[in-house]
């Protein structure tokens, strides 16, 4: 803005010959110089190298002496521009960062003899218990000391579906307390859970330039100081042929403007920039630039799959019902679940509202932690949950379904009358991403994924086209099984595709 200031008043001074014009600014011309010197300076002596500063410094000094002041202004104006775009592509990816961490910068709960008290969650120490309310994010690395509930752990696990959790479980920094509240004992210092780790990973990988951003810095310390170099050998060869101090500063000027490296030294970050930024508003957080310049020589490409792959918002994807009406099944399914605040109960009650269901009213109703729930809608006891829940009710299940996603089975009066399929369902264009992967020289394309049942990661890597599948992996053993599986090492929870 201060260059701009000096473009515009300097040019108004010229053209339209306002002298107070011309004399503001000269203001901004100065105050211009004295910021590219301080940027210069702080180069120089904190990180030992030469910029594109010296070169505008030394634009601005000879077209000032030789009474060309709007030129000098013009050239910073324009390399402050290119900055300026460069730092706000970045700064915007910044802000997408904070704005996915924004969690973690929030004040904790720990229980005192008193009640509780609020503080800074980086004041959280190993041992103590923080209340986490319904709905909140679990703030700390621990184990539950006290209540149950269902989790979402799609932020740690990559696990679509809530999990139930109980006494004793252990749970991480970043999942959500979704049907109860609960306490957790820390088991480490607040401010070195999970989630705030991986945010603070993210944030230093910002900072890492990358391998072609480096060899651009290099190229281009050589290429400023044998710009200056040559500029003052043009000055000193014209004023000893001509006489003419001005024509050799106006010379040199020109030299120095037209070899500037604005291009040479703007495109490379402004290029990672603008990268960065238009993945992060597609939903893609780059690590800064050097994996975007890794991407280019990969071989294996290891796909998480929740949020990234998928919606991330379970869906019924099918309803089998041999023992009654495919509607009124769902009405009654859909009757007992509105009851109930966890994904498969929203996507279920979706689902019937969606054919313009009436729901009916469901009394006594009682959740089965971690398993199911069940309730009496028009006089039947209706349990809905897992297969394993109707093994354990001795429950008799007469049919067997291909079911690619998770089932939900529906019993009324003890019996079976189908099963709901949920699916977490894939975004439009991944179907079909491993082919096009192939293309562009990738040599194998693998899902992994935090989910427990097989079925779904199966199902999403056979809609994607990968070559293989892992299920049941935390984040940190998705990079683990990458990094062995060009040694042949198998781990456990691995298919491969047929």
């Amino acid at each position: 803005m201060v260059a701009l200031g000096a473009v515009l008043c300097l040019g108004l001074g010229k053209w339209q010959e306002i002298g107070p014009a011309v004399w503001v600014g000269m203001a901004f011309y100065f105050v211009c110089y004295i910021m590219y010197l301080k940027a210069l300076v702080n180069a120089l002596f904190k990180m030992k190298k030469v910029t594109a500063d010296l070169l505008v410094l030394t634009v601005m000094t000879v077209s000032f002496l030789a009474g060309q002041a709007l030129s000098g202004a013009l050239v910073a104006w324009f390399i402050s521009m290119g900055l300026a775009v460069s730092f706000y592509i970045i700064e915007r990816t910044g802000q997408r960062i904070n704005a996915m961490t924004r969690e973690t910068r929030k004040t904790v709960k720990v229980v005192t003899r008193a009640g509780h008290r609020e503080v800074p969650v980086e004041e959280v120490s190993p041992g103590d218990l923080v209340r986490v309310p319904c709905g909140e994010m679990i703030p700390v690395d621990g184990e539950i000391a006290e209540g149950s509930a269902s989790v979402d752990e799609s932020v740690v696990t990559g696990e679509p579906f809530a999990v139930h959790k109980a006494s004793g479980d252990r749970v991480l920094a970043g999942a959500v307390a979704v049907s109860a509240p609960l306490t957790v004992k820390a088991d480490k210092q607040g401010d070195k859970g999970f989630v705030y780790v991986l945010a603070r990973e993210m944030e230093k990988s910002l900072k890492i330039k990358p391998e072609i951003h480096r060899k651009a810095d290099i190229i281009v310390q050589f290429f400023i100081s044998g710009v200056v170099v040559y500029a003052l050998g043009v000055f000193g060869v014209t004023v000893w042929i001509t006489g003419d101090a001005t024509a050799g500063l106006m010379r040199m000027a020109a030299v120095t403007a037209i070899a500037c490296p604005c291009a040479w030294a703007l495109s490379v970050p402004t290029a990672f920039a603008a990268a960065i930024g238009g993945l992060s508003r597609c939903g893609i957080l780059v690590r800064g630039g050097q994996p975007l310049e890794l991407a280019g020589r990969v071989k294996q490409v290891v796909l998480d799959k929740t949020g990234t792959l998928t919606l991330s918002r379970p869906l019924v994807a099918g309803i089998y019902s041999p023992g009654m009406d495919e509607n009124e099944m769902l009405r009654v399914a859909a009757a007992v679940e509105s009851g109930f605040n966890h994904p498969v109960a929203r996507a279920v009650e979706t689902a019937a509202r969606e054919r313009g269901l009436k729901l009916p009213q469901a009394l006594r109703s009682e959740d089965i932690p971690g398993q199911g729930v069940k309730a009496e809608v028009l006089g039947h006891e209706v349990v809905i949950g897992s297969s394993e829940l109707f093994q354990d009710l001795s429950i008799p299940v007469a049919w067997e379904f291909f079911i690619e996603g998770k089932g939900v089975w529906v019993a009324l009066d003890h019996e079976t009358a189908g099963v709901i399929e949920i699916q977490d369902r894939l975004r439009e264009d991944t179907l079909g991403l491993g082919g096009r992967l192939r293309t562009i020289g990738v040599e194998q394309v693998t899902l992994a994924t935090g989910d427990s049942d097989e079925a779904e990661a199966r199902r999403v890597a056979k809609e994607v086209g990968a070559d293989d599948w892992q299920w049941g992996l935390k984040p940190h053993e998705n990079r683990l099984w990458s990094g062995r599986s060009n040694t042949g090492h198998h781990t456990h929870g691995r298919r491969r595709s047929q």
